[in-house]
């Protein structure tokens, strides 16, 4: 498909022979959450720019929604792409239809540009690190984004698979909420594990990946 992230090696020489870039700048390929093609592509990352390195230790306990979306606001550019016709945004104001917001809870959204109409593909809904080890707080998440995940589709004619990001402080889990159904599912093979932002770097690089590949035409 013509939106995908494309990674290529760089063509070996016979000389200078091809130096191997050091292991914290390349994500493991063989740590794949799922069994999608993409996990025989080179794996990149984002945690060896020094902006996102300092963006993730600015996380601190006291930190609120808006320091974890500012997180994503530095790495889901790397993935989806302006020139691959991806938006995105965070959201200020609830959408209508959506009867609950609350101040403790960021939604940022990303939308694919097809044919002049704008289609939003990937919800991410944030909330502070405090709430990280809170049942509560990932249960009142994932009913959030639920909620501006059916409101988003309410607004499309061709009805397809929305995606979902639901992170509390440094941990995220992937959804998807088919056509039809109205309660969030596991994202692929995830079965609901959070994976935190530099553990579990190279996971995240390949489920973002997949979100490229499934939501570009």
């Amino acid at each position: 498909m013509s939106g995908k992230v494309i990674r290529s090696a760089t063509t070996p020489v016979a000389t200078p022979p091809v130096t191997t870039p050091p292991a914290t700048h390349q994500a493991a390929v063989n740590n794949s959450p799922t069994n999608s093609s993409t996990s025989s592509r080179p794996q990149i990352g984002y945690m060896h720019y020094e902006a996102i390195q300092c963006r993730y230790n600015q996380l601190k306990p006291k930190s609120v929604e808006a320091d974890v979306d500012n997180m994503w606001g530095n790495i889901l550019p790397l993935y989806f792409e302006v020139r691959n016709n991806y938006t995105m945004a965070p959201r200020s104001r609830p959408w209508p239809g959506v009867v609950k917001a609350r101040a403790d809870f960021t939604i940022r959204t990303i939308q694919h540009i097809r044919n002049g109409q704008s289609e939003k593909v990937v919800i991410i809904g944030d909330k502070r690190v405090s709430d990280e080890s809170s049942d509560a707080a990932w249960k009142d998440a994932v009913y959030q984004v639920t909620e501006y995940m059916k409101a988003a589709r309410a607004t499309i004619d061709e009805v397809e698979t929305i995606y979902a990001i639901v992170t509390v402080g440094r941990y995220s889990r992937f959804y998807e909420l088919s056509p039809g159904e109205q309660i969030l599912q596991d994202y692929g093979n995830t079965g609901g594990k959070p994976y935190e932002f530099k553990k579990d770097e190279a996971s995240i690089d390949t489920l973002l990946l997949e979100l490229v590949d499934k939501t570009s035409p």
